[in-house]
């Protein structure tokens, strides 16, 4: 009986020798792509795309996608017209300029139109033809590039429609809000 204690125990010691490494390769689970899900939190979802470039439905889509192991592609800008004026001391000033209202950075060239009816009228108009260029820089989400500006201007009853990015050079989290229309009466 005691050669039978001996060699059990003995098995039993290979046999523990035998676990420990299986243990050790099969590890804690896998921690996944939690840091990119969390990215996706707290309408951190509507920002991000698929490595595909599509965009996703909801959070949970994109949670799911990133916990997955899918990649996150960077946030995109989106560009809108920004035509604002103001009257200071009895002078009429517009700019026309490009906002980025994107979580990230707009870099290159957009094209910008311009058109109305009762184009201000006075010593000072937007003169610059139907289209302007505009050389963004790098713009950053929530920054203005000024493209055209006018004062002491006569803006009673002016109508103006103004398009950005008509030919969508610039991919954007959003292409349904590159136009404004917008009618001054000083």
């Amino acid at each position: 009986m005691y050669k039978t204690w001996k060699s059990r125990t003995a098995v039993l010691a290979v046999a523990a020798t035998m676990a420990v490494p299986a243990l050790a390769i099969a590890g804690p689970a896998r921690a996944g792509n939690n840091d990119n899900a969390q990215a996706c939190q707290q309408g951190g979802w509507q920002y991000w795309l698929r490595a595909d470039q599509t965009p996703f439905s909801n959070q949970g889509d994109c949670v799911s996608y990133a916990a997955h192991g899918g990649t996150l592609t960077a946030p995109l800008p989106d560009l809108v017209p920004d035509l604002a004026c103001s009257v200071t001391s009895g002078v009429v000033g517009c700019t026309l300029g490009v906002k980025n209202v994107g979580a990230g950075p707009a870099t290159g060239v957009v094209a910008v139109t311009f058109n109305g009816t009762g184009i201000p009228s006075g010593s000072g108009t937007f003169d610059f033809g139907p289209s302007l260029a505009v050389d963004l820089g790098t713009l950053a989400p929530g920054d203005t590039q000024a493209a055209a500006g006018v004062a002491d201007a006569d803006w009673t009853g002016v109508s103006v429609h103004v398009s950005i990015d008509t030919g969508n050079a610039i991919a954007e989290s959003s292409e349904t809000n590159n136009s404004l229309d917008q009618t001054f009466t000083f």
